[in-house]
């Protein structure tokens, strides 16, 4: 079967993750980092009302973007919480999770041998989700001696006229690192002055305690 796997999935670097659950079953007693999951259960409250839309028969095909209230829901989110204005109806696209989100993102906006600056360590999908789409991941490197935030000179030296997107993560997964808002301002100027895409990853925006959160997308100068 191996032979009749298509050339761009066969030059994907083999899954860590699948690794480290296959090197688990062998262990006992292990404390569990590999996901970025927090080990609090989901609320009351959100459980109750999916059960509620399970009994109310909620389980049918909803519209490709996302249900209209849910959109606006997160059209009311990003503003209150984040300062984000966005039109639901245009602007806001309901995904399967953050992984399908970052999927459909890359597929979207990269031609093969377009070149994508992606923070390391990173979620190894950022680099696979590349790899993919055809296009060439080139690494940040986020060094501990700097708190692994990027250094914005040194994604200056990686752009290039192939340079199209770059992904960021804030927190990190898996550092943990909150990048500071002026860096990521710098960043954002960065990406105006050679007209780049930034791919933006806050799935862990709530999980925070040292550090202050900032979203990117209120620069007014990224709109577009």
């Amino acid at each position: 079967m191996k032979g009749k796997l298509s050339k761009r999935v066969q030059k994907l670097p083999p899954s860590k993750f699948s690794e480290i659950r296959r090197l688990m079953m062998e262990c006992t007693d292990v404390i569990r980092l590999e996901l970025g999951e927090p080990d609090f259960a989901t609320p009351k409250h959100v459980k109750e009302a999916a059960i509620q839309a399970i009994n109310e028969d909620f389980t049918h095909y909803t519209p490709t973007e996302g249900l209209r209230e849910l959109r606006e829901a997160v059209a009311r989110k990003l503003k209150r919480e984040n300062g984000i204005e966005a039109d639901p109806e245009t602007e806001i696209l309901v995904t399967d999770g953050g992984f399908g989100a970052v999927f459909a993102a890359i597929q979207s906006l990269v031609n093969p041998g377009d070149e994508v600056l992606v923070p390391d360590p990173a979620w190894p999908r950022y680099f696979q989700n590349v790899l993919l789409a055809g296009g060439v991941p080139k690494r940040m490197f986020l060094e501990e001696e700097d708190g692994f935030v990027p250094d914005v000179d040194e994604i200056k030296e990686h752009v290039t006229k192939k340079t199209k997107l770059v992904v960021l993560n804030t927190p990190n997964n898996p550092t943990g690192a909150v990048v500071p808002k002026n860096v990521l301002e710098e960043i954002g100027d960065l990406a105006v002055e050679h007209d780049l895409i930034l791919l933006l990853d806050e799935v862990y925006e709530r999980i925070v305690y040292e550090a202050k959160h900032f979203s990117l997308a209120t620069h007014s100068d990224l709109k577009d």
